[in-house]
């Protein structure tokens, strides 16, 4: 797995609503559940995770500054292991403290390079919304290299005094030979 991909066709509600009522019918044949090794033929392993897999959930509330500046923050990045592949699942974005509009943009990073689609996410923050929050996802599916180091960074286009916050959440899985 060496390239990024966003899953777009899959249902992950169609799946979910079939599982359960296979699960409410006794004696219906059962579809295995997310967490279940036999689901991998059955269940996307990109909305799902594995039994064996760990959640991550890194998140931070940064103080943003002055026109132009860029901020990684360290709390947010995921160093996967040469073993290790993951999904992101859903993204948090939080921009507080506004007085007039606002010109921030956020940029989600896989080895320092922005994940195609995810480069430009923004707010609509604006005049009398001192908090404004966006959640994107969940069942974005996108599938992380093996080794990869995700990031986010953080342009604070207009100058204005914000505190910018993220959340990533998703799952790492062992690569399986």
């Amino acid at each position: 797995m060496d390239t990024l991909t966003r899953v777009g066709d899959a249902s992950p509600w169609r799946l979910e609503i079939a599982r359960r009522r296979a699960i409410v019918r006794p004696g219906a044949p059962s579809i295995p559940g997310p967490f279940d090794d036999a689901g991998a033929t059955t269940l996307p392993l990109n909305l799902y995770p594995r039994k064996n897999s760990s959640w991550y959930n890194p998140s931070v509330n940064q103080a943003i500054t002055g026109a132009n500046t860029t901020y990684t923050p360290a709390s947010l990045v995921v160093q996967l292991q040469a073993s290790e592949v993951a999904i992101l699942h859903q993204i948090d974005l939080l921009l507080d403290g506004i007085v007039a509009t606002s010109n921030v943009i956020w940029q989600i990073l896989v080895n320092g390079s922005a994940i195609p689609g995810y480069e430009a996410l923004t707010i609509l923050g604006r005049s009398g919304a001192a908090s404004v929050a966006k959640t994107i996802g969940p069942y974005l599916g996108i599938q992380i290299p093996q080794g990869a180091r995700i990031s986010v960074l953080i342009l604070n286009v207009d100058g204005g005094a914000y505190t910018a916050g993220c959340g990533l959440v998703g799952w790492k899985n062992p690569v399986q030979r």
